[in-house]
């Protein structure tokens, strides 16, 4: 038996000696509504920790990210899939959450999500520096974490807000409405999102505007956003917008539990991840990319106490 395999059936022993009690009773993943890629994670997650782990897992979506991570801190919810960014101001009780949920803890990254400005191919501006003097999206009036998004990918490329035009939309939809249309010279739009395709096609090609990764940079933009990083993003196919050294505002969406959280459900949690990739990528081929180092490698922001210990044990 490999090494590997060895760990991988000592941690499954070892969640089955205990696993009895998880197994009577209801793990429940929260997750945000049908449809989204953070309902089929958690899907994906339940799915496989069922058949492999012994814990009966459950996925409950919700209207958004606050509600969950609420329940979460009143210890209703056993674990929630959030971007941690959102997690770092839930638990200060920053925009856009109203009140500190402080107990939050990450049990487990799943995947990177990764964001930036967008513009036409046709485009002048070749820079987050050559953005001065046009139109910028802003405000993001539905989703306030948007605009702390945006001040960051700014404060990268260390432009002020008083040196661009800034133009308030709701939604990150209504940018691409904007730029379509000829009304927008810079939108904020999610890479590899259908928004994105679609402007692609109807402009005639897009681009997205690179970070830099260069250390000043960074320190700038975690001065607003310490869970975000400037990650390179190879191109391909299925992301327009995207062309040779292009760097963006990547983050992390991760699995979050309360800090007294039964250790067996992290233990479930992170052992399934760590062992049983074939299943979760036949159930989501996002996690194709997942490795350990980046599972336990989130930045900026505390773990549950039990993972420290189970990592530990994997190679």
């Amino acid at each position: 038996m490999s090494k590997f395999l060895g760990i991988a059936a000592s941690a499954l022993l070892s969640i089955g000696l205990g696993g009895a009690a998880l197994a009577q009773s209801v793990v429940t993943i929260g997750t945000n509504p049908a449809g989204t890629i953070f309902n089929s994670a958690g899907s994906a997650l339940a799915s496989v920790m069922s058949e492999t782990a012994g814990v009966n897992a459950r996925v409950q979506p919700f209207a958004g990210s606050g509600p969950l991570m609420s329940l979460i801190e009143q210890k209703r919810l056993d674990l929630a899939i959030v971007n941690v960014f959102e997690m770092s101001q839930a638990m200060k009780g920053e925009t856009p959450s109203t009140e500190a949920h402080p107990n939050l803890r990450v049990v487990s990254s799943l995947f990177q999500s990764s964001v930036g400005f967008l513009v036409p191919a046709k485009s002048e501006i070749k820079s987050l520096a050559d953005i001065k003097g046009h139109t910028v999206a802003a405000q993001f009036s539905s989703a306030p974490i948007i605009e702390l998004m945006r001040k960051a990918i700014m404060a990268n490329g260390d432009v002020a807000d008083s040196a661009v035009e800034l133009v308030p939309v709701p939604n990150t939809v209504r940018a691409g409405d904007l730029m379509k249309g000829g009304r927008l010279d810079v939108a904020f739009l999610s890479m590899g999102s259908g928004a994105v395709s679609e402007l692609d096609a109807t402009l005639g090609g897009v681009r997205f505007l690179s970070l830099s990764p260069e250390p000043a940079a960074q320190t700038r933009m975690q001065a607003i956003m310490p869970q975000g990083f400037a990650g390179k993003i190879a191109p391909g196919a299925n992301r327009p917008g995207v062309g040779d050294d292009t760097y963006l505002l990547s983050y992390d969406v991760a699995v979050v539990a309360h800090k007294d959280a039964d250790p067996k459900i992290v233990e479930a949690v992170i052992t399934t991840l760590a062992t049983q990739k074939d299943k979760l990528i036949a159930a989501l081929p996002l996690f194709r990319s997942l490795t350990v180092a980046q599972m336990k490698g989130v930045p900026n922001i505390p773990y549950h106490d039990a993972a420290a210990g189970v990592y530990a044990k994997l190679p």
